[in-house]
Parts: structure tokens; C-alpha cells; sequence
């Protein structure tokens, strides 16, 4: 039997599902993308919730990074961000670039639930153009998010940036405009009619139950579904198989696309049995294991599998020479005998 890792589609997992709706002659040609049933409104999506965005060129007082507070988002609700669990530091940034006397706007925000902020009238507090930062230590993170809400009194809430730091590094937005430094662009584009897409979910929560155990089934399926045919792409091929053009994007630019990662780390808890864990986190088959790479305690890239007796081990494969962080999930191919 042999897998191969990479650009390559793992069929020896969905094979068994495949063959079953073939044989069952299920046929998708009756759905349409467009007529397709939507995501469930309920699913988080990662970034912040409604808003438009604004810019200004005024000098800002109080502050070495002007073009933080001279781009800010307004009336939105929320912004919900996936972070570890743990205990985090929050920095949230303002400025009142437009209005010229106190009283124009007046709102409330709240970190997970909780009422940090209350009636804040930025013009009242520092005036126009000046920077005005919020510091809260301790912000809690149980269920995989952080939410930043926002409550109107007067107007449009606005916000100018925010970070957050704590376990999983440090995550900063530029709230309504580009990337600067360490802050990813948070820039709002031209509203789009959302994607419909055929429902799936059953068929991921069947095949979830399968591999990591019905504890976790149901919110893996949730994730897989909103996953499924909107996963970003890392790159593109050019000549067919092999021939790859990297996305030239910075990563602190796609940072978010990628937050399902995180998402599911979340989840790992959930997954139940020693084979099933051992799946959740190498792809492999429970008989096989990893080898470190030489001169290192942690197991590299550029392994495969070779006999060794009553067990299944990984040795080097000749010519590879990058060494990774877990056991070769991307560009090596092995095989079982």
C-alpha cells in the first residue's frame, strides 16, 4: 500500500465513502452552487462583523505610528478572532479623526462578554486627531475565541487597531486599513452575494465519528463543512503535477485565512482512543512512527517508513535535507509492506 503526502489527494481515507455514494447513485447534478443551500449563519466566520472603513490624512498627536489611527472601521458589531486558550493581553487603539466636538459619538465595548469600556467618547476624552489606547491584562480565552464587541450609544463605534498577545504569539489589525508592521490589513471590500453551496455536513460528521470518535464528530463537521470548497490556497500548479507558484502574499497578510488551523487545534482534546489521536495529528496509520531528524530530538521532513522487524519505523529519505517541526504531513511519500 503507498500514500504520498503533498499535492496529492489522500484517497485511502475517503475511498470507503466514495465507493458507497457511487454505489448508492448519488448524483450532485441536480445542485447548484447558486441555488445551493447557504452555511448556517450561526458558524463563526474569523475577522470582524459588519463595519465600513474610513481614512484620513491628519497628523495624529501622541504616537510614533500615525498610519494606525489614520484608517479606522465604524459601525461594526464585533470582532470575533480565534486564539489559544489561555490568559491574553488586549490593546485596543482609538482615534476621532472626524468629529471636532464631544457628544458625536458615544459607545460602549465589551471583551468576552464582559463591559470594559463604557459610554467612551474619544473626542471628550483626548479631542481630534490624538491617540487614545486601552491596555486590559488577563482576557480570558476558554472556547477557542476572543470577541471584541461593540455597543452603539451615539453614532458609529470606530476603532483604529487592536492586538492581542498571549498563547499562540501575537495577532494585530489594522481595523479598516492596510498591513503596517506587525499589523495585518483589515481593509473592507465591496459587499459580494455570499457563495451557496450544497450541504455537507452530514457527510463529514459520518466520516469525523469514523476517524476521531463521536465526542468531537459534530464541531469537526461544522469546521469541515464551512471548509469545504472555500479552503485558501497556498498555491498554484504550473505544468501540471509538481510545477507549483507559491502565493506571494506575506503571511501576515493571509494570517486570518488560515485560522481553521487553530480552529481545529482547539478540537484536539475532544478526539477519543490512542489510534485516533495518533491520526488527528500525523494522517498515518497507528503501526507507524517517525524518526527524529538527524541531530535533533524532533521528528523532520523528508522521511519515510522502513521495516524494522516487529514495528514500523522512519528513516531519511536520501537527498532530503529540510528538516520540519512534525512528521513529514507535506512533501514526503512512504510506503507500507
Amino acid at each position: 500500500m503507498r500514500r504520498t503526502h503533498g499535492i496529492h489527494w489522500r484517497t485511502i481515507n475517503l475511498a470507503p465513502n466514495v465507493a458507497a455514494l457511487a454505489q448508492a447513485a448519488w448524483n450532485q447534478e441536480p445542485w447548484k452552487r447558486e441555488l445551493a443551500e447557504a452555511p448556517p449563519a450561526s458558524v463563526r466566520q474569523p475577522g470582524a462583523e459588519g463595519g465600513a472603513a474610513a481614512s484620513f490624512g491628519s497628523p495624529i498627536a501622541d504616537t510614533g505610528d500615525d498610519p494606525l489611527y489614520q484608517t479606522v472601521r465604524y459601525n461594526l458589531t464585533a470582532y470575533r478572532l480565534p486564539r489559544a486558550n489561555g490568559s491574553h493581553r488586549v490593546k485596543l487603539q482609538f482615534c476621532e479623526p472626524h468629529y471636532t466636538e464631544a457628544g458625536k459619538r458615544v459607545f460602549s465595548v465589551k471583551l468576552q462578554g464582559v463591559l470594559v469600556i463604557e459610554n467612551l467618547d474619544i473626542f471628550g476624552r483626548v479631542g481630534q486627531n490624538r491617540a487614545l489606547d486601552f491596555m486590559f491584562e488577563g482576557i480570558a480565552v476558554t472556547n477557542g475565541w476572543l470577541d471584541v464587541e461593540f455597543q452603539p450609544v451615539i453614532e458609529f463605534p470606530s476603532i483604529a487597531a487592536l492586538a492581542i498577545e498571549g498563547p499562540g504569539g501575537r495577532l494585530a489589525l489594522n481595523c479598516g486599513g492596510p498591513a503596517y508592521r506587525d499589523y495585518l490589513a483589515d481593509v473592507v471590500g465591496a459587499p459580494t452575494a455570499p457563495q451557496r453551496f450544497a450541504p455537507t455536513e452530514d457527510f463529514y460528521r459520518d466520516w469525523a465519528t469514523s476517524e476521531f470518535g463521536p465526542e468531537v464528530a459534530p464541531a469537526a463537521a461544522r469546521l469541515f463543512a464551512k471548509l469545504d470548497g472555500r479552503l485558501p490556497r497556498p498555491s498554484d500548479w504550473t505544468d501540471g503535477p509538481g510545477g507549483l507558484k507559491p502565493d506571494p502574499r506575506p503571511w501576515k497578510q493571509v494570517q486570518l485565512e488560515y485560522a481553521f488551523a487553530l480552529q481545529f487545534e482547539q478540537l484536539r482534546p475532544m478526539v477519543q482512543g490512542r489510534d485516533a489521536l495518533r491520526a488527528s495529528t500525523t494522517g498515518r496509520p497507528p503501526s507507524v512512527t517517525c524518526a527524529p531528524w538527524p541531530g535533533s530530538t524532533a521528528p523532520g521532513r523528508g522521511t519515510t517508513p522502513s521495516s524494522t522487524g516487529s514495528g514500523t519505523r522512519a528513516t531519511r529519505v536520501p537527498g532530503a535535507s529540510r528538516p520540519g517541526n512534525d512528521c513529514c504531513p507535506c512533501d514526503a511519500s512512504w510506503s507500507l509492506m
